[in-house]
């Protein structure tokens, strides 16, 4: 247990004016129902990406003032005197934390689907995302306290039940390679990533099949998505899009 400077100077006080000191520890229950919540934290890393024609980042996961497993010999902390202090426990924040939240989901949707693509996993995660919180409002960016911008919040705050069932994905396994050309990396690079040497750039394309999208441009350009079906039985999907001014879309049903 750690306490504050202050109250430290009151307990050797109480200490040293009676000859039986007691004291009493009130356990109380975790705190739950803050509102609203979840919301992006200041100091939260934002995007844009490196490569602009991905947006960053993907999602939002818990990583702030999380409490989590520690290794006993390893020190939470030191009190005035230097002294290291152990604990099983610590309270930790920032991406380091928020990573395997979203690395544990992944996990959990492999074992569910073990067909799933890495794409396929990440479409799931993406598409089933929340982007509001708790009072049923759009989540909020603590940095100016409005609402979140795509590039604080991503895609929104993860959901491991939903994603177990995203009903449809944008798997992008065969078009991965197609990307990574279009970008100019080295050759050894991109064998680095797909651990095989069968691959053609001859037909390099930036429209990664990504479950979402950024546009750079002020002309013409066109953007295509496939989405696979992975519910149970026949399904029939209709999508429904707000344009922005200038924009087209042109869809079809696809019955499997």
């Amino acid at each position: 247990m750690v306490i504050a400077s202050s109250d430290g100077v009151a307990l050797m006080e109480y200490l040293e004016s009676t000859q039986m000191p007691s004291a009493t520890m009130t356990f109380f229950q975790t705190i739950t129902g803050i509102k609203p919540a979840p919301n992006v934290v200041a100091n939260a890393l934002r995007g844009p990406s490196r490569f602009p024609g991905i947006l960053k980042p993907d999602v939002m996961a818990p990583g702030a003032l999380v409490l989590a497993a520690w290794p006993s010999n390893i020190k939470v902390a030191t009190d005035q005197k230097q002294v290291a202090l152990h604990s099983d426990y610590t309270i930790l924040s920032g991406t380091s934390i928020a990573c395997p939240h979203a690395a544990g989901v992944a996990a959990l949707l492999k074992r569910a689907h073990p067909d799933w693509s890495p794409t396929a996993i990440k479409s799931a995660i993406m598409t089933t995302a929340d982007t509001y919180d708790n009072t049923h409002n759009p989540i909020k960016d603590n940095k100016n306290n409005s609402i979140a911008s795509p590039l604080a919040v991503g895609a929104g705050q993860i959901h491991p039940n939903q994603a177990l069932d995203p009903g449809l994905i944008y798997d992008a396994i065969h078009r991965t390679v197609n990307f990574l050309c279009s970008m100019n990396l080295e050759e050894n690079k991109i064998l680095s990533i797909t651990r095989s040497k069968k691959y053609d750039c001859s037909k390099s394309s930036s429209d990664f099949n990504y479950p979402s999208f950024v546009v750079l441009t002020s002309i013409g350009q066109n953007f295509q998505r496939i989405v696979t079906h992975v519910g149970e039985g026949a399904t029939t999907y209709k999508g429904n899009v707000t344009l922005p001014e200038g924009s087209t879309v042109y869809s079809f049903t696809y019955k499997r």
